[in-house]
């Protein structure tokens, strides 16, 4: 079975079909990082303390790292397109009710049911990017699709906080949900039909799950994560205690790690390339360490014009290597089980989230007796993850060719049998 629509395959403007997925990952991008740049501005709407606003970002994390791989499973029993447009509104309904919403408790469901939305969008999102491009032209298709994510670290977060600042921390939402109506909108117009994705069973995950290597690379990832948002999410709170913090000025230094973050992202695919994926890993990881030391180390020095410029070369280091090591664990995790490209990349999605989860939860238990800390507590998690990396995986040479890892032998809805692209 053909999964492409032979019409996507020959239109010359495969590009312009592809934008509305990458809106989508945009709007996904931005809504879920955004949230870490006016934390203050929703605990104070809600009437709840910074730690627990900051459990929102946790609450949307774990849900989708739950439910990721379910999701993943059920979609692909529908057609591509359906699963599109339906998980975009879902988000899109899910935003607009953050925006609306009066107390903590609903903001919880809330954040639960954008996590199925976001969950469910980004699960098929690369399928369809890969499927509406000539065969030549995959690649390009994948990487226009996930820009989205790219550009909403440069863009969406810093914005989202300045619209925060300039009007309410309820336009932000506000304006996520409308992205995303967008791209539904885009995606009725320009995306046309597509065959189901090959079929994915839960017990496919569990199979994997028992593989020593991946699941070293899958609690690598996760420690690496967990150590990055235990500070991430309480970012504002840890800005304003060293630099003279304001809105504005948090949304520049937000802007200034979203650009290092792009930066690290291809750094660390180049570097991977030219000198090795554990190689890259350990570097990056090791200098992420030494930018969360010193980022406690600052809280001992009394703020000048010193300290900011050392507090934003730690946040300009942490955004370069926060991003470099995710391209080098992704192709070591697909080296493990390139049987399995999609399964294995949902799990890796869902070690992301936990990551995600775990260091929000962490930090809010830190965040409420001293800001300061939390970088140093990242550095733990962070060296955790160093070390088991090391220990279980570093020494281990690559099973196969890169080329090889990206594609995968799958069975389509009538049991017959297709080679596809790696997502």
């Amino acid at each position: 079975m053909n999964t492409h629509s032979s019409s996507a395959v020959s239109s010359s403007n495969w590009a312009i079909r592809v934008l509305p997925l990458a809106l989508g990952m945009f709007a996904i991008g931005s809504e879920g990082l955004v949230i870490a740049g006016i934390l203050p501005d929703v605990a104070r709407g809600l009437n709840v303390s910074i730690s627990a606003a900051g459990q929102l970002v946790t609450i949307f994390a774990l849900a989708y790292a739950l439910l990721g791989p379910f999701l993943t499973a059920l979609a692909t029993r529908f057609p591509i397109r359906r699963v599109l447009l339906g998980a975009l509104i879902i988000f899109a309904v899910g935003n607009v009710l953050a925006a609306l919403a009066p107390s903590y408790g609903l903001m919880v469901v809330i954040r639960i049911l954008a996590a199925i939305g976001a969950a469910s969008f980004q699960g098929v999102a690369s399928a369809a990017g890969v499927a509406l491009a000539p065969l030549d032209k995959q690649g390009r298709a994948l990487a226009l699709v996930w820009s989205g994510l790219t550009v909403a670290l440069v863009a969406g977060v810093p914005l989202g906080t300045f619209i925060a600042g300039l009007a309410s921390w309820r336009i932000t939402f506000a304006v996520v949900a409308a992205l995303a109506a967008l791209a539904a909108l885009g995606i009725v117009v320009l995306v046309p039909e597509l065959a189901r994705p090959p079929i994915v069973t839960v017990p496919m995950f569990g199979r994997l799950m028992r593989r020593s290597a991946l699941l070293a690379i899958l609690v690598t990832t996760l420690f690496a994560i967990a150590g990055e948002f235990v500070a991430y999410t309480y970012i504002a709170p840890l800005v304003t205690l060293l630099t003279p913090g304001s809105e504005p000025f948090l949304a520049l230094i937000l802007l200034g790690f979203g650009i290092a973050g792009v930066i690290g992202n291809a750094l660390g695919g180049t570097s991977a390339d030219r000198f090795g994926a554990n190689r890259t890993i350990v570097v990056s990881l090791v200098f992420l360490l030494g930018a969360m030391l010193l980022l406690w180390g600052l809280n001992f020095v009394a703020v000048s014009v010193v300290t900011i410029i050392l507090a934003a070369l730690a946040a300009t280091v942490w955004g370069v290597t926060g991003w470099s090591f995710v391209t080098p664990l992704q192709s070591q995790l697909l080296t493990t089980a390139p049987e399995q490209v999609s399964v294995t990349l949902a799990l890796n999605n869902s070690a992301l989230n936990l990551g995600t989860a775990l260091g929000g939860a962490v930090g809010g238990l830190i965040v409420s007796s001293h800001v300061g800390f939390l970088p140093l507590s990242g550095s733990i998690f962070i060296a955790l993850g160093l070390l088991l990396h090391q220990l279980v995986v570093g020494h281990r040479r690559p099973s196969l060719s890169p080329s090889a890892s990206f594609r995968t032998t799958s069975v389509t809805p009538e049991g017959e049998k297709i080679e596809q692209p790696g997502r």
